[in-house]
């Protein structure tokens, strides 16, 4: 399937001006994780993508869009939770991936590039 990053823009300012106009300043997403484990059940969907460079352009534009409105972003589920097995409402998951290996926070830790 082809990312829409103009229309993911379009959907993420929309989501912005809706969380100011409540008076939000702060917004627990996006998730800034990969689905990298099919049997991961609890990123799964809720990740931007299971491409590391697709989901942290994604993610830097979330961002940019809640900053436009005020509002602050909160990075959440990672680092590496995309890559676990274990329900972490339920225990602990582990992961081994090193911080180099984590395009969407190497993304937002780079301004972007």
């Amino acid at each position: 399937m082809k990312t829409s990053f103009r229309a993911a823009q379009r959907c993420f300012l929309s989501q912005s001006c809706c969380r100011n106009s409540y008076g939000f300043d702060v917004d627990f997403a996006p998730v800034a994780d990969v689905n990298t484990t099919p049997e991961n059940i609890i990123i799964g969907p809720r990740a931007f993508s299971d491409e590391p460079e697709t989901a942290g352009k994604m993610v830097q534009m979330y961002l940019k869009a809640l900053q436009k409105q005020g509002v602050s972003g909160c990075l959440k589920h990672y680092p590496g939770h995309g890559d676990t097995k274990a329900d972490t409402h339920l225990g602990y998951a582990v992961s081994h991936r090193t911080r180099e290996e984590l395009p969407p926070l190497r993304r937002c830790d780079s301004g972007g590039r």
